[in-house]
């Protein structure tokens, strides 16, 4: 079926991250979980904001690409929340991200920090 990175919110790989993970592999599909946050799971949405912000936008970017390195052509990022945001930038700058699943959060296109137009391929 497809092959998926799912990017998780601001508490962590969660319980729930990894349910939904599970029901998407249920269905057929291969779900890719990165741990961008090594482990850390912040206790509260409030914690989960100071910490991504206490984290260098580079190291975001080593963290992101490295969960994206070799990942076949026709992948699909999924994000909840927070990791929308990195599942949207992807799929509008990353080559071979076919398609996106952004839950809970987007960015407008006309946003002064946005992406860029969505790709046609997208």
């Amino acid at each position: 079926m497809t092959e998926a990175v799912l990017f998780h919110h601001v508490q962590g790989r969660t319980p729930g991250v990894d349910a939904l993970a599970a029901a998407l592999r249920a269905g057929g599909h291969e779900v890719h979980v990165p741990d961008l946050f090594d482990g850390h799971r912040p206790a509260t949405i409030e914690d989960g904001v100071a910490f991504v912000r206490g984290v260098d936008d580079d190291e975001w970017a080593r963290r992101v690409d490295a969960a994206m390195a070799g990942r076949p052509d026709d992948v699909v990022t999924i994000g909840i929340s927070w990791g929308a945001a990195i599942a949207q930038r992807l799929a509008q700058q990353w080559p071979g991200v076919r398609g996106a699943v952004l839950l809970e959060s987007f960015v407008a296109v006309d946003a002064h920090w946005s992406f860029g137009p969505w790709p046609t391929a997208v």
